[in-house]
């Protein structure tokens, strides 16, 4: 019996003892895993409190932004306020400036219209104008004759009479006269205009020592009273001879137009 007994007791003690090792190594174990991990834990948390610190900043930032963007939405509101108010004053500025320049305007043309009412020319009856030319070559033929342009290729109102060469004047005004002479070679003709009996204007034309055609134009502006009678006739002071050339390449001309 004893010695089953002894051999029960030496079996527990070394349960006991294997139990005694296993037991000191997890406890060994233990000690060892938590003095490992306790620095990264305090690692951990430093970070943790880091980004709580900067999520922190980030909500102080965003709330005064929010701050800036409410205080420029009010100042964008008053700012648009003004804005209407001004164009509601520029809009009723622009138009009471378009109903005076607008009255101004008519105000003008009505007083222009009052004033100049006899200067402006009108259908039948201030619209004047003629234009005539030789019906062929014209001979000179004496100082003092009237050269009378036959054709006529305008007559507005009828002023000029082609069986005489003369224009007359159915109202008082500044009038434009205008008359072209060509002659032959070895020609000269001395040539005038005339406003009643008196000479307002002349031109002399000249071809002789050449062997072609020479023009000269007249020009005359001249203020002219109703019933004045005007026409071109030969130089009464200086002599002429020769031949007026007038065919479809090259006219000699009698024109006039009132002005106003």
């Amino acid at each position: 019996m004893w010695p089953t007994f002894r051999v029960k007791l030496i079996f527990a003690l070394v349960i006991c003892t294997e139990m005694h090792i296993y037991v000191r190594a997890e406890w060994n174990s233990s000690e060892t895993t938590d003095f490992q991990t306790k620095p990264e834990q305090q690692t951990y948390g430093l970070y943790i409190e880091r980004l709580e610190n900067v999520i922190q900043k980030q909500f102080t930032i965003i709330e005064n932004l929010q701050k800036v963007v409410s205080q420029q939405g009010n100042r964008i509101g008053r700012l648009e306020n003004i804005s209407r108010n001004n164009d509601g004053n520029n809009q009723a500025t622009s138009r009471e400036s378009s109903v005076h320049l607008s009255q101004r305007i008519d105000n003008a043309i009505t007083h222009k219209g009052s004033t100049m009412s006899t200067r402006l020319l009108t259908p039948g009856q201030y619209n004047i104008a003629f234009h005539s030319y030789l019906a062929s070559n014209l001979l000179y033929q004496s100082k003092g004759s009237t050269v009378i342009f036959q054709n006529t290729g305008l007559n507005v109102g009828n002023h000029y009479n082609q069986l005489t060469g003369i224009f007359t004047a159915p109202v008082q005004g500044i009038f434009v006269f205008t008359w072209t002479i060509t002659v032959t070679d070895e020609s000269n003709i001395n040539t005038e205009l005339v406003r009643n009996m008196e000479s307002i204007g002349a031109i002399y034309t000249s071809a002789v020592g050449v062997k072609n055609a020479r023009t000269s134009t007249g020009v005359v502006v001249s203020d002219v009273t109703n019933g004045d009678f005007l026409y071109v006739r030969f130089s009464t002071i200086n002599y002429s001879r020769g031949e007026i050339i007038s065919v479809p390449s090259c006219k000699s001309t009698f024109s006039g137009w009132r002005l106003f």
